[in-house]
């Protein structure tokens, strides 16, 4: 998390993902405490790549 609060994704990871700047993201935390982070439409995009 930076100065500003903001969750930040290593860019090895957002490359791997394939999250760009602008991407909708969901973000939740299950009940035993983990952070989830979803990518609307990855799949769309990885299949029309």
């Amino acid at each position: 998390i930076d100065d500003l609060g903001r969750v930040v994704i290593p860019k090895e990871i957002r490359r791997t993902l394939r999250i760009r700047e602008g991407d909708p993201l969901h973000t939740t935390l299950t009940p035993f405490d983990r952070f989830c982070l979803a990518i609307h439409n990855l799949a769309q995009r990885i299949t029309a790549e």
